[in-house]
């Protein structure tokens, strides 16, 4: 897919920080899952919902002005210049985003 090239830096030089909103067994997954690979200018954000998502949020740190590059599937977030909030995600499902800071 095309937006993999756009996040094609970010993937090779960026850091990787994995956030979960429960703590499940693997077999059993359950709640949000948003791995963030990052870079001073950009971040790739994939997300997935397992069982009970919609009942969970992920609220992940963010410093300065940023928005949304591109992406696929449902995306489900809040940006402002503190957080990216991650919410009402769907059980089963999936979304990725790149995000570029301003």
């Amino acid at each position: 897919m095309e937006i993999y090239r756009k996040a094609e830096q970010v993937i090779i030089d960026g850091t990787t920080r994995v956030y979960r909103s429960r703590q499940g067994v693997i077999r059993h997954p359950e709640g949000i899952q948003v791995v963030v690979r990052s870079t001073n200018k950009e971040m790739w954000v994939v997300c997935h919902g397992f069982a009970e998502a919609e009942k969970d949020c992920i609220q992940i740190p963010l410093s300065g002005v940023w928005s949304v590059a591109d992406g696929f599937g449902a995306v489900s977030v809040e940006i402002s210049e503190t957080s990216l909030l991650v919410k009402d995600v769907k059980e089963w499902s999936g979304f990725a985003f790149l995000l570029k800071q301003n």
